[in-house]
């Protein structure tokens, strides 16, 4: 699971042939994206995020970049997963 992940592009010549990685981001920057994040609600994009359409891989290189995604309902920022996920 990629529950909020930061994700980027491999390192590749040619960003055509990259794939998209992802790490864990840490609580406290998470909480701490999750509130800029917050702050921009209402500017934020409605598109398909890179996971829900390859081709939206070229919104990680935006940096300050807030996207809904229309089809799996959540929320990016600065190329990091910053949905609010209910605790199990």
């Amino acid at each position: 699971m990629t529950q909020n992940h930061r994700f980027y592009l491999s390192d590749c010549e040619d960003k055509y042939d990259a794939d998209i990685l992802s790490e864990a981001v840490s609580k406290d920057e998470l909480t701490a994206l999750q509130k800029e994040a917050r702050s921009l609600l209402g500017e934020q994009v409605f598109r398909s995020c890179w996971q829900c359409n390859h081709c939206h891989y070229h919104f990680l290189e935006e940096k300050d970049f807030f996207l809904m995604c229309w089809m799996c309902d959540r929320f990016y920022y600065k190329g990091v997963d910053v949905t609010e996920y209910e605790e199990k």
